[in-house]
């Protein structure tokens, strides 16, 4: 797996048009769902339940680590993670200002649940029909 994952290093740092000055700094860490080991190393200091909501997230697509470094004497700054796809991160969530009509305390979204966008101008946002008729 490993051999594998360093024969493309190359291609997803020039697709996304990273210097390889920047990416050997880094560095870049791969993930693949099925080993989130590299997710629970890199946030190593945060809470139980905090490592566990990351790897939640990195256990539904493969994807990348991008450490990120703090500038002398500046408190730690935690790497970041991309996906290769689209992730769940939780369930929808209802917010209203107060003002017009109040959505009921439950609204059920109309959303694919096998990973695909929702449909929606917007592929990462769900579709609430009883909102979207007001």
């Amino acid at each position: 797996m490993e051999a594998e994952i360093r024969k493309d290093d190359n291609k997803v740092r020039t697709s996304r048009g990273i210097s390889k000055e920047v990416w050997e700094a880094r560095p870049y860490t791969r993930w693949t769902k099925d080993h989130v080991s590299p997710i629970a190393e890199a946030y190593a200091g945060l809470a139980g339940s905090q490592i566990n909501f990351m790897k939640n997230l990195a256990g539904q697509q493969d994807g990348w680590i991008i450490n990120r470094h703090a500038v002398p004497h500046a408190p730690h700054v935690w790497p970041e993670i991309r996906p290769d796809g689209l992730v769940r991160t939780g369930p929808p969530v209802i917010h209203w200002h107060g003002v017009g009509y109040q959505p009921p305390r439950v609204l059920l979204p109309i959303a694919p649940s096998r990973g695909e966008p929702a449909p929606s101008r917007n592929p990462k946002s769900y579709q609430f029909p009883l909102l979207a008729a007001l």
